[in-house]
């Protein structure tokens, strides 16, 4: 084997080892809460030796740092995907185009979220407060409902007085729905993408 081919191996196999590491922190976290889990629990959810953990990440902070990074990362390619291929859509197919990617990342990624929410309501609010990663992806939700919202202004299909706080309410709304679901854990966030819409575009439609 070339010195190219064992390089691109090795990097392949660190990557790997990585997502599988984020992966099982995100359920352990989730699980135990940010001051609860520990290294070891990590390493041996992920199938690897502890210190093979600490090879890739010095502490839980690090790891926590990572994983907002990767979700965050994740979250905005799939929404900037939805937004370029529905451009040319009127506002409604584009806003259900974005719920649906949106609730969907959140679905897959559901004990990243129940971590974050952890951290708003539970103990371990003061651990999330010092990483400024969580209000990051957030911005950058609300960043593109901005853009959603002068879409639909430009094409007259929402009122102009609207466009300031229709993306506060959307992100309100949208915050609301998933959470009950992690409260709750009934009605699925994905299943209320159609009555989101309609119930944005009651209040915020032309007449």
């Amino acid at each position: 084997m070339n010195t190219d081919s064992s390089k691109r191996l090795r990097d392949r196999f660190r990557e790997e080892t990585q997502a599988a590491i984020l992966a099982s922190a995100e359920s352990i976290f989730s699980r135990n809460g940010l001051h609860a889990a520990s290294m070891n629990e990590i390493a041996r959810d992920a199938g690897i030796a502890v210190g093979t953990l600490y090879n890739h990440f010095k502490d839980r902070e690090a790891i926590l740092t990572a994983l907002l990074d990767a979700r965050r990362t994740e979250l905005v390619e799939q929404m900037d995907r939805v937004l370029e291929e529905s451009k040319d859509q009127s506002f409604k197919v584009q806003l259900q185009a974005f719920l649906a990617a949106l609730f969907q990342h959140m679905q897959a990624h559901w004990q990243f979220f129940v971590i974050l929410v952890q951290g708003e309501h539970g103990s371990d609010r003061h651990a999330l407060v010092s990483v400024s990663k969580p209000k990051a992806t957030l911005k950058e939700v609300y960043f593109r409902l901005e853009t959603l919202v002068k879409h639909g202004v430009k094409r007259k299909e929402l009122r102009p007085k609207c466009a300031d706080l229709l993306p506060v309410a959307m992100m309100g709304m949208i915050r609301a729905v998933w959470v009950r679901q992690i409260y709750d854990g009934e009605a699925k966030a994905i299943d209320q993408v159609d009555a989101l819409v309609d119930l944005i575009l009651s209040g915020a439609a032309v007449k």
